[in-house]
């Protein structure tokens, strides 16, 4: 029974932290070794629509990341390198206004056959995800001079390797405000949180969420029928020190 309560736990947690870009972007996270690359595991929207692991063949990562003990911080405003467009931690506190902008974007969201369970959501539905503490994940609001303009998430898949994901309502895109609120929350994960890799997948055609990962120094590191995985290393390779 505890098993079977810490699988629910964590698939809670990721549930809590499926982003995409923009509207007519989704990202999807892609982690080598939970599974067969191109088989997708369905979980609730906001969530990872596909997720594949860190931790090699025939292990469970997201069950054994939470035997770890994780120190809960309290997260900061991060400033970013845009005038005004801060990172906030997203909680039940900004339902409305979360609610609101997924309202807004509904059509934006879903243009690349995405985000069905996200723009199908009521405000119900939307609080209660925010209710869930994603912890030992980030969940943040992208803020541009005190309004709710889009989210961020850095998914502790199995730490230190991490997942990267982010949406942005319409009207925001276009501005270079996913890739400062992505730089600032990768950076975040690597100073605070030890984090040494971070993952994240596009869907094919979604030219712009490619864009800001190659801005951010991603790289590709697999191509599958439905999307692009991408990984960046945040500290160098032993054989890169010597």
């Amino acid at each position: 029974m505890r098993l079977a309560a810490t699988k629910r736990r964590n698939v809670a947690i990721l549930n809590s932290a499926r982003i995409g870009f923009g509207g007519s972007s989704t990202i999807f996270m892609i982690l080598p070794g939970l599974g067969a690359a191109s088989t997708p595991v369905p979980l609730l929207a906001p969530c990872l629509s596909r997720m594949d692991g860190l931790t090699g063949p025939g292990t469970v990562g997201l069950v054994g990341m939470a035997g770890r003990h994780h120190e809960k911080r309290v997260f900061p405003e991060l400033a970013t390198d845009v005038a005004g467009l801060t990172l906030r931690v997203l909680a039940a506190e900004q339902a409305d206004e979360y609610y609101a902008l997924v309202d807004r974007n509904r059509e934006h969201l879903t243009q690349h056959g995405d985000y069905q369970a996200l723009a199908a959501s009521d405000y119900e539905t939307t609080r209660a995800e925010l209710l869930n503490d994603p912890h030992p994940s980030l969940r943040c609001g992208i803020v541009l001079h005190s309004a709710l303009v889009g989210r961020v998430d850095l998914v502790a898949v199995n730490p230190p390797k991490y997942g990267l994901g982010y949406w942005l309502g319409h009207d925001a895109t276009g501005h270079g405000y996913a890739t400062a609120a992505c730089r600032v929350l990768i950076e975040y994960g690597a100073t605070e949180l030890g984090a040494t890799d971070v993952f994240a997948g596009v869907t094919h055609g979604n030219g712009k969420s490619g864009a800001v990962l190659t801005r951010l120094g991603f790289e590709v590191a697999d191509v599958f029928e439905t999307y692009t995985r991408y990984h960046r290393a945040l500290i160098a390779p032993p054989s890169q020190l010597q």
